[in-house]
């Protein structure tokens, strides 16, 4: 199983908060839809962990790019 938000993320990219299921993000997530909510408490935590999980990407990308 991917991390949970490892994929939500491309999920509310390409259909928007109010389009994107759970079940949808679960299927890329790898787990069913209640397993889902098991991991994240609602479709809430699962966009504030999509954020937070691109924000860690892009900070760790514009620091490699200030050390070359």
């Amino acid at each position: 199983m991917r991390a949970p938000s490892a994929h939500c993320d491309r999920e509310f990219a390409l259909k928007g908060y109010y389009g994107t299921s759970a079940e949808a993000t679960g299927k890329r997530v790898g787990v069913t839809q209640a397993y889902l909510f098991r991991l994240l408490p609602g479709e809430k935590a699962i966009v504030a962990a999509a954020l937070a999980r691109s924000t860690e990407e892009a900070r760790l990308a514009f620091e490699s790019m200030g050390k070359g």
